[in-house]
């Protein structure tokens, strides 16, 4: 019988869908058509695949992270949204900057987007 040495052994990485009842793309795609909506014009889908691949490798590589999955009831989705809120917030400042500053300033934090506002109301508003 011949031994794989340490450096060749594969560690198998925890996975956020077969760990918890999550599914980050499903999250991640919620999350980029919450902020679609409130800004008024769609945004591109190959974020959701960054966000959910952000998620896995967080998921994969920190055991804080991990930790805060185990809770009772919705705590662990509830997280989730907080970061891929955080994530998109990133993206966004990095490549639609103008996009970006039309989000409230907590959504960077992880907090939900208030309820977006007809078209007759962001005229009142003037926006």
């Amino acid at each position: 019988m011949t031994l794989i040495p340490a450096t060749r052994r594969r560690v198998r990485r925890p996975q956020l869908e077969k760990e918890t009842p999550l599914v980050a793309i499903a999250a991640a795609r919620r999350v980029l058509e919450e902020a679609s909506l409130f800004l008024g014009t769609p945004l591109p889908s190959r974020y959701a695949f960054r966000l959910a691949a952000r998620a896995a490798v967080a998921f994969a590589q920190s055991d804080t992270f991990r930790r805060g999955f185990r809770h009772r009831a919705d705590g662990g989705r509830e997280r989730l949204y907080v970061y891929l809120r955080h994530w998109l917030a990133d993206l966004l400042c990095g490549e639609a900057p103008a996009l970006f500053a039309q989000l409230p300033r907590d959504f960077c934090t992880g907090a939900p987007l208030p309820e977006p506002l007809s078209v007759e109301a962001r005229q009142l508003a003037g926006w």
